[in-house]
């Protein structure tokens, strides 16, 4: 609960209580792990998480192995190992077949992690395929107040930019950043991602002023992460790259900075999405985007 509402300092001190106890070693260690991932912290994520899916920190049932399998997936989607987190993705899927049968569909959120992988591989088809589905099951089983429902239309904001779908993305981008705002006081720290894709939307419809807002209230909600911590770092690169194309100030923390990970991946795709536009991109500034030969648009 604490981890859904953007707490993450208080849910990784009760997971933490509940891994020295030692009463239930996997369920802690995928739970530490998860929010040390979403604070950032990679390194730390890991070295929970693989040993607890070789066993040295307690065996795993099959159901427990395959949960660990998705949530490395998707750290080494952050990470920026692709293949690595395909890998793990082909690993669950397999192994939940085994469990369930030849005619497994997936789980909910399943399909919201392969997505994520597809978008950030630029199978952008499948990505939103996989995403409308996950929509509509998470409104219908966990309701339309879910903080997953929301987080999936974040990313359908993003597959849909990628697509140069600028309305769809908006909407998306608009009812992720309204439900994420009402799970607590002050700044759920994913909040950032819906903001920041409402300022390409912004610039997109030369709305230059509103962007710079958007993406400036993003760069501060990333600033609260922990300041040493790799994930937030570039994470924080990649709010500051959208404020100074609004016209914004910041400073980069690391030059390379944005050069991986997820984060990095998805604006990236929205950003040759919006810029390849019959439209075109809009008060985006396109030509200076970019690279000779590459189809990224991401570069200081």
């Amino acid at each position: 609960l604490l981890h859904s509402r953007g707490d993450y300092v208080a849910a990784l001190g009760l997971a933490v209580q509940v891994q020295r106890s030692g009463l239930h070693p996997i369920w802690a260690a995928r739970v530490v792990s998860m929010v040390q991932r979403d604070l950032g912290e990679f390194a730390a994520a890991e070295a929970i998480l693989l040993p607890a899916i070789e066993g040295r920190s307690g065996q795993p049932d099959t159901a427990q192995q395959i949960e660990l399998a998705y949530h490395l997936a998707i750290l080494r989607l952050h990470q920026g190992q692709l293949d690595a987190a395909r890998l793990a993705l082909n690993r669950a899927s397999r192994q939940h077949e085994q469990l369930l049968g030849k005619h497994w569909q997936g789980l909910l959120w399943s399909r919201q992690w392969t997505a994520l992988h597809a978008l950030a591989s630029g199978q952008l088809q499948q990505a939103a395929e996989l995403l409308d589905l996950a929509l509509a099951d998470y409104a219908h089983y966990l309701g339309r107040g879910s903080h997953l429902l929301a987080y999936a239309r974040t990313d359908r904001g993003y597959v849909a930019l990628a697509l140069g779908d600028v309305e769809l993305a908006q909407r998306l981008f608009q009812q992720a950043l309204e439900r994420l705002q009402s799970l607590r006081q002050g700044d759920h720290p994913r909040a950032a991602e819906p903001l920041l894709g409402l300022a390409l939307v912004a610039m997109a419809q030369d709305h230059v002023e509103q962007a710079r807002r958007l993406a400036s209230v993003a760069e501060q909600i990333r600033r609260q992460l922990p300041a040493t911590s790799e994930g937030a770092t570039r994470w924080r690169a990649n709010a500051c790259q959208v404020l100074r194309m609004a016209g914004g100030q910041c400073v980069l923390a690391s030059p390379d900075a944005t050069a991986v990970g997820l984060d990095s991946l998805r604006l990236q795709r929205a950003l040759a999405g919006l810029c390849g536009r019959p439209a075109g991109g809009g008060a985006l500034p396109c030509d200076q985007l970019r690279r000779p030969g590459e189809p990224e648009l991401w570069a200081p």
